[in-house]
């Protein structure tokens, strides 16, 4: 069946580093839409720092952001998916942290991002990918609203095992997860890039065998597995690897690029598809 929906994670996928995306994915992707493929970022970025790339690559998609708890659609203005933290469960995770002094950030949305505690490094990774997080003395007061997300900032050599302790601590009531060496992410146990993708899908009437993703960590674990057609990185986890039914050329060889052409665009070329 032909490709009508095609799902992309930003970081270690179609970004070569925090910002750019490479000519040749670039022109894949702007081809895969231009022959009617419904192209959607999935992202755990917020949208603020992602709509750079739905205007780069000319989308009007609704986007994946915060791990699967929004998708919005940039265009029209349309919410077609949200789902937030439980008030006293987002207010347990700010106990946690200034127990164990971490610089817990929680995101409103549209109202912005919040940190009671910034520790250097989350100043560092939020300035590199060009985030605002805006610092309170109490975000208690602040969240009177389900947050979309939380995110942690934690060396690299210290963040499984905090991971773990979370996870312990919370007793699955939340998704906590590492998305990178340093980010830990809380989301509501319902979240994952695989249940908005789903959604998307349905939003179009798109069945599941049409669709595509490609991704490279382990929140695109949900998404590569429920694709009809999930293709991660050849330098993904291993995690990912097993969820995903191709593993393309790393993101060094601009291995999304490869996928696209070889799945969507492949008969444009006068090549046999797959």
């Amino acid at each position: 069946m032909p490709i009508r929906l095609l799902a992309l994670d930003l970081d270690g996928t179609i970004l070569a580093d925090l910002h750019t995306i490479p000519p040749r994915t670039q022109a894949a992707i702007k081809a895969a839409a231009a022959r009617g493929v419904y192209v959607a970022l999935a992202t755990g970025r917020e949208y603020d720092i992602t709509h750079k790339f739905v205007e780069l690559l000319g989308l009007t998609t609704p986007t994946i952001c915060y791990q699967g708890a929004l998708i919005y659609n940039g265009s029209t203005g349309e919410t077609i998916g949200r789902e937030g933290i439980p008030v006293p469960l987002a207010h347990q995770l700010i106990d946690l942290a200034r127990t164990h002094r971490l610089a817990l950030q929680l995101c409103l949305g549209e109202t912005g991002t919040y940190v009671e505690a910034p520790s250097s490094l989350s100043r560092q990774t939020m300035t590199a990918v060009g985030a605002t997080v805006q610092e309170v003395s109490d975000l208690k007061q602040v969240i009177t609203t389900p947050p979309i997300k939380g995110l942690i900032v934690h060396p690299a050599d210290e963040a499984e095992t905090l991971t773990r302790e979370l996870k312990s601590t919370l007793n699955g009531s939340l998704n906590i997860f590492r998305s990178h060496a340093t980010l830990i992410e809380i989301t509501s146990p319902l979240v994952s890039k695989g249940h908005a993708l789903a959604a998307l899908a349905d939003y179009y009437h798109i069945p599941q065998a049409e669709v595509m993703a490609i991704g490279d960590h382990d929140n695109d674990i949900e998404m590569l597995a429920w694709a009809g057609l999930g293709v991660a990185m050849g330098h993904a986890t291993s995690g990912a690897k097993a969820a995903a039914g191709v593993i393309a050329p790393p993101l060094s060889e601009e291995g999304a690029a490869w996928a696209i052409e070889k799945f969507i665009l492949a008969d444009e070329k006068g090549t046999e598809g797959t």
